[in-house]
């Protein structure tokens, strides 16, 4: 803030001079000056300003890629559980399928088991009526002699 008050009381000393003495060569100086100062402020408050503006966008991208990092996180967790679910689904179907055909092969077992038991039957069962038969047939005809 000094600087400025000095440089505004130069101009203004620099522009009295000017208008008291009309020296051209002094006018060009306090012209120069003005521009110099203000083109080096100028400068220096553009410089100011795109570094703020280059911190601020590295603050923001460093906060977006939390965020974004936050975000990945959980769809790596929800990505993780999911395969989990799927594993023990996986696991599932194959016992499911472990189970199916041992049911098949127990099921074919126990059909033949039951096949040879009802014919084992039918045949006990036809050579005992076979055995009547021939009985009640031999003795009817032992009886009629």
């Amino acid at each position: 803030m000094p600087s400025l008050f000095c440089l505004i009381n130069t101009l203004f000393y620099l522009f009295f001079c000017v208008i008291l003495y009309s020296n051209f060569e002094l006018y060009v100086l306090i012209i120069t000056t003005y521009i110099h100062f203000f083109m080096t402020n100028l400068l220096a408050l553009l410089t100011f300003l795109f570094l703020s503006l280059i911190i601020y966008l590295i603050y923001k991208i460093q906060l977006d890629r939390n965020k974004f990092q936050s975000r990945i996180q959980v769809l790596e967790d929800f990505i993780v559980q999911i395969s989990k679910e799927q594993q023990l689904q996986n696991n599932q179907l194959k016992l499911s399928e472990e189970l199916k055909k041992k049911l098949i092969d127990i099921n074919s077992v126990l059909n033949k088991d039951i096949y040879d038991l009802n014919f084992g039957l039918v045949e006990e069962l036809y050579s005992k009526q076979w055995m009547y038969h021939n009985i009640f047939f031999n003795n009817y005809i032992i009886v009629r002699i």
